[in-house]
């Protein structure tokens, strides 16, 4: 979802991640313990979404899909990854990021604060398996 279809765009229109996979960063060269700062330069909440946009640009590392950070106490989670190299992780030194984290308000991430993310890959929790007995 791009910074111009949270400003411009209307829900009843089909988003273009519904429509298209993307490729996830569990599919690439990403492992656990990898590590990434973004100098946070602006922070903004848009209507009909309960995540939060952090523009910033990136210090040192890398930032992708799944990663996580510590805001205070509470730990958010990157949704979406944008830059001008595309939409998977961004491993560009200096480059202008655009991050949706899922988890932290606006009042917790503040413009010049250093955000530090951690890849941190969650188990899955499927229905628990048992055994059918025919008798």
């Amino acid at each position: 979802m791009s910074l111009i279809t949270l400003t411009f765009g209307s829900g009843s229109q089909k988003r273009y991640y519904e429509e298209n996979e993307f490729q996830r960063p569990v599919d690439m060269d990403f492992k656990q313990g990898d590590k990434g700062k973004v100098l946070v330069s602006k922070v903004q909440k848009f209507i009909g979404t309960d995540d939060l946009c952090v523009l910033g640009s990136l210090v040192s590392g890398m930032v992708a899909v799944s990663m996580t950070t510590f805001v205070g106490e509470k730990c958010a989670e990157v949704t979406e990854v944008e830059s001008k190299y595309g939409f998977d992780k961004l491993l560009r030194k200096g480059t202008n990021v655009t991050l949706m984290l899922r988890g932290a308000s606006k009042e917790d991430v503040q413009a010049n604060d250093t955000l530090e993310f951690n890849a941190q890959f969650k188990e899955k929790k499927g229905p628990k398996k048992g055994k059918l007995i025919i008798c």
